[in-house]
């Protein structure tokens, strides 16, 4: 009895080693492969929104502001939003150096 108990949890074991085996398989060959770096990806960057949240910032922010706009990509599909504080205007101010300020509420 000791032993069909033991060649059963053997098969059992056996079993369940190769099902995850075949898992592990099938979703290493359907992963999506990554760009290649040196791919020319055109126009398939898509838009985006840099939301940059700003308090009592005014003598620093321009670091930040100055780095993001020297960001590699398209100017056409890069948007920067400085969210601030009524309450700051050395904040606004600074911003206002560096950047358009459209001041949408």
């Amino acid at each position: 009895m000791l032993e069909a108990l033991t060649m059963v949890s053997g098969l059992l074991t056996l079993a369940i080693l190769t099902a995850n085996n075949i898992v592990l398989v099938a979703a290493a060959l359907s992963k999506a492969r990554p760009y290649d770096v040196g791919e020319d990806l055109g126009t398939s960057y898509g838009r985006i929104t840099i939301l940059v949240p700003a308090y009592k910032e005014g003598g620093t922010i321009h670091y930040l502001l100055t780095s993001l706009m020297n960001v590699d990509y398209d100017r056409s599909l890069l948007k920067l939003l400085i969210i601030g504080e009524a309450d700051d205007p050395e904040t606004y101010a600074a911003v206002s150096r560096v950047c358009r300020v459209d001041g949408e509420a």
